[in-house]
């Protein structure tokens, strides 16, 4: 069996379509200086090796060759896999300990705190969810640096953001008022949360959205916002009257449109919510 170097000579000599497979021979020569940190590139190589080799006569001796190398090398690239995920896993844990952080959960799905980090090794991706896959906050590569970077980041848009408990119980009473006025219910009836959602976004606009309402001048407050402030919210009594949230039904929870999953601590616990009231202290 030809050696590498050996097959990359080989279709240096011969061709344009060969000169292509020499290419990739000599990038995955380069890539192999560290396998594991590599291993996306080379599979993706690898991939398009097998490609053109496909349409190569398959009783050629080089190209029999070529295919047996492809093997050899697809097996290795499995361990690189397997050490890639070792690595991962015990690097993004040691990082996060620094911040007396723990990670959770197996593959694909690492829990730190209420976020969720979907991890693909095979499309080099990571999603960063907020609750278990909830809302998705950031998609970055499989690296464990970046990982930890978005985490902390995310974290701190969410709770650094000041928070004026009065100003927030207010916006949410008055747009639960709304929602009672809006569709003709009694006083302390229930009313579907992102439908009080929706009033409050509003209500957080300034003058100048109200003056030109074009994108620039918006300012978002999204479901992970909204979910990470009902949390945080330490007094829920407003006037003579106490907010109240309501664990969704499983039919609710049937759409992301019936419900907001809200935390209940720090370590991932949380519950689905579909409705909110104010209902009077007995």
């Amino acid at each position: 069996m030809s050696t590498v170097n050996e097959l990359k000579i080989i279709f240096e000599q011969n061709g344009k379509l060969n000169n292509s497979l020499a290419n990739f021979l000599k990038k995955i020569e380069a890539l192999d200086q560290h396998p594991v940190l590599n291993v996306h590139e080379i599979s993706a190589t690898l991939d398009k090796i097998r490609k053109i080799s496909t349409g190569l006569p398959a009783e050629d001796q080089v190209i029999k060759n070529l295919n047996e190398w492809v093997n050899l090398r697809s097996q290795k690239l499995n361990c690189d896999k397997k050490e890639l995920t070792d690595q991962f896993g015990s690097q993004f844990a040691a990082l996060l300990k620094t911040d007396n952080l723990e990670l959770k959960g197996q593959y694909p799905d690492l829990k730190v705190k209420f976020y969720t980090t979907e991890i693909d090794f095979f499309k080099n991706q990571i999603l960063i969810w907020y609750g278990l896959k909830q809302e998705l906050l950031s998609k970055v590569k499989v690296d464990v640096q970046s990982v930890y970077r978005a985490l902390k980041a995310i974290d701190k848009s969410l709770y650094e953001r000041e928070l004026d408990e009065t100003l927030f119980l207010q916006e949410i009473h008055t747009a639960y008022m709304n929602n009672i006025s809006k569709y003709h219910l009694q006083e302390g009836s229930p009313v579907e949360i992102l439908s009080v959602l929706k009033d409050i976004v509003f209500l957080k606009q300034d003058n100048r959205f109200n003056a030109d309402p074009k994108k620039d001048n918006f300012t978002e407050y999204g479901r992970a916002s909204f979910s990470y402030d009902l949390f945080r919210l330490s007094n829920r009594t407003f006037g003579a009257k106490t907010l109240t949230l309501d664990v969704a039904t499983r039919m609710k929870t049937a759409t992301k449109s019936g419900f907001l999953w809200i935390p209940e601590n720090n370590s991932g616990d949380g519950f689905a919510c579909s409705h909110l009231a104010f209902k009077e202290v007995s």
